[in-house]
């Protein structure tokens, strides 16, 4: 009999981009509008939608070796981010119309536009004061890694490593969570 031989899940140790998916924060949700506001757009804000802080290596598709955090002087927004639920973009929320970043955190606000079951879930339930959380979505590139016992300012914050940072970075959106990560 042949055998098989054993798989493993690839790590990376030094990776060239990878895909970040969960740094949450709470939002506010402006979804409660009575009388001739009912019908306006539903808007919502997250600040900080980021703290600017070290997350943790198993939010990064695929999964780093180290955490991980994101400088923000090299993040730029993506045209036409959008927003999800639970990071799933067939779950249409709505869009970004405004992101926020002064370098150490990053805040974001946009429209709970989309016409969909996946909006009216999250307007609905913040309606009712149910507290939703926000992750942000982005695309990480250029990483350093940061050796054992070393540190260094990133985001106006000293951290230690083990640790990628991530000197380029493309905001492609946010998803609201039940819990974060």
């Amino acid at each position: 009999m042949r055998q098989q031989p054993k798989r493993y899940k690839a790590r990376l140790s030094m990776p060239t981009s990878v895909k970040m998916v969960a740094a949450t924060a709470p939002v506010t949700i402006n979804a409660s509008a009575e009388g001739a506001e009912a019908s306006a757009p539903k808007t919502f804000n997250a600040a900080p939608a980021y703290s600017g802080g070290v997350v943790s290596r198993l939010t990064a598709k695929p999964v780093l070796k180290h955490d991980y955090i994101i400088d923000l002087s090299g993040m730029t927004p993506s045209k036409g981010a959008k927003a999800n639920l639970d990071h799933k973009s067939t779950q249409r929320v709505g869009h970004l119309t405004e992101v926020h970043n002064d370098g150490q955190t990053l805040g974001v606000e946009g429209v709970l536009s989309a016409a969909t079951s996946y909006r009216d879930e999250v307007a609905n339930s913040a309606a009712n004061q149910y507290r939703w959380e926000v992750s942000i979505e982005g695309d990480l590139s250029k990483p350093t890694l940061l050796d054992a016992g070393k540190t260094s300012i990133v985001n106006g914050q000293k951290v230690t490593g083990p640790l990628f940072i991530f000197k380029k970075s493309t905001l492609t959106g946010l998803a609201f969570v039940s819990q974060g990560a």
